[in-house]
C-alpha cells in the first residue's frame, strides 16, 4: 500500500479487535512488538505485564496517537481519561480538555503534532478526526436512511436475551442486506478512503458475502450497544458508555 495514504492520522478511534491478541499473548512476555494503529489494539495488551513493548506503523502520525494514548492512561485518572477523550457519557468541554492536555507528558514532536491537531478542532475530541472514522460516519448516514428507525431499534436491547428476540423479530433484514449490498464493496472504500489501494479480494465469495457473514458473527455478540463498531455502523460515533468499558478496564491495568 502507498505511503502516501499514511500521511496523516488515519485511525484516531480503534482499528482491530484485539480480544484474539489478548488470548494469544502469554503474561510477563520479554518483548512484544505490535503495530501502533491508534493505540487501542496495543493499550489493551498492557494487562498481560509485557517487560518490553514496542510499537512500529508506517505513520509517524499513528506512533504519536499510541504515545498520547499511552500517556494519558498514566497521567490522568479513569474519568479523566474517559473525557479527555471524548467518550460516553461525560467528553470534556474544550477548555476542560486543554488543562488534561497540560498533564500529559509527551515527546517534543509528539506534543507539537497535537498543538497543531488540538488547536486545528478547537480543542473538540479528536476521537473521530482519523479518516477511517470520519468515512464511517458518511457510511452511518446512509445506513440509518435505508434500515430507518427499525435498524437503530436495535440499541434499545439491553441484554442478550432482548438482542436476539429484536433481530428475529424487528431488525429490518432486508433492508440491512440492501445496505450492505449498497456499502461493502472496494469501489466505495476506493472512493471515500482508500484513494485505490484497498486489497484486492482474494476470497471465492462475493464482498457482500462476505460482509453478511461477518455482520452474523457480530451481531450475535451480544447487545448492539455494547460494540462500539455497530455504533459507529449506525450512528458514526459511541452513544453508550456500555461499549468501550472493557477496552478501558484493560488498558489501565498497568
Amino acid at each position: 500500500m502507498s505511503r502516501t495514504y499514511f500521511n496523516r492520522l488515519n485511525y484516531t478511534l480503534a482499528n482491530e479487535d484485539t480480544r484474539f491478541e489478548m488470548n494469544l499473548l502469554p503474561k510477563g512476555v520479554s518483548h512484544l512488538v505490535s503495530v501502533a494503529g491508534s493505540g487501542g489494539r496495543v493499550l489493551p495488551l498492557l494487562a498481560k505485564h509485557p517487560k518490553e513493548v514496542t510499537c512500529v506503523d508506517l505513520s509517524r502520525e499513528q506512533l504519536y496517537l499510541t504515545e498520547l494514548r499511552m500517556e494519558s492512561v498514566k497521567a490522568l485518572t479513569h474519568a479523566q481519561f474517559v473525557s479527555f477523550w471524548g467518550y460516553p457519557p461525560h467528553p470534556a468541554e474544550p477548555e476542560e480538555r486543554k488543562r488534561l492536555f497540560r498533564k500529559i507528558s509527551l515527546s517534543p514532536p509528539a506534543k507539537g503534532f497535537f498543538l497543531d491537531v488540538f488547536e486545528h478542532h478547537g480543542w473538540q475530541s479528536i476521537l473521530y478526526a482519523g479518516s477511517w472514522e470520519q468515512t464511517i460516519a458518511k457510511l452511518s448516514r446512509v445506513n440509518r436512511q435505508i434500515t430507518g428507525m427499525k435498524g437503530i431499534g436495535l440499541f434499545t436491547a439491553l441484554n442478550q436475551t432482548e438482542h436476539l428476540a429484536y433481530l428475529k423479530n424487528r431488525f429490518p433484514t432486508y433492508a440491512w442486506a440492501l445496505t450492505l449490498s449498497v456499502l461493502g464493496n472496494a469501489g466505495v472504500f476506493n472512493a471515500l478512503l482508500y484513494k485505490g489501494h484497498f486489497p484486492k479480494k482474494n476470497l471465492k465469495d462475493s464482498s457482500f458475502h462476505f460482509y453478511q457473514e461477518s455482520f452474523k458473527r457480530i451481531f450475535a455478540q451480544g447487545p448492539a450497544r455494547e460494540n462500539f463498531l455497530l455504533q459507529l455502523i449506525f450512528f458514526g460515533k459511541i452513544l453508550f458508555p456500555d461499549g468501550p468499558v472493557v477496552l478501558f478496564r484493560c488498558a489501565l491495568v498497568l
